[in-house]
């Protein structure tokens, strides 16, 4: 994936997140990661649920395969 096309859905994900925050749901992209190699692009969100995660890539027009929740992170 092209860096143009990583910053576009990053911000298409960023801006969905905040209009689900404005109907109430509590959810944020922490982080994008883009995987060439693989064709993969992983996101991270914190909120609060799976659904609400998977509404805000749909209204992104961005397919989900797979959410994994409780995931947990430490940084050197």
């Amino acid at each position: 994936m092209r860096q143009r096309d990583i910053d576009e859905v990053v911000a298409e994900l960023t801006s969905t997140a905040a209009r689900l925050r404005n109907q109430g749901h509590s959810v944020r992209l922490l982080v994008t990661v883009n995987a060439p190699t693989d064709e993969v692009l992983y996101s991270v969100f914190t909120a609060d649920s799976a659904d609400t995660v998977a509404a805000a890539c749909r209204s992104a027009g961005w397919p989900v395969d797979r959410i994994i929740g409780g995931v947990q992170t430490r940084l050197p």
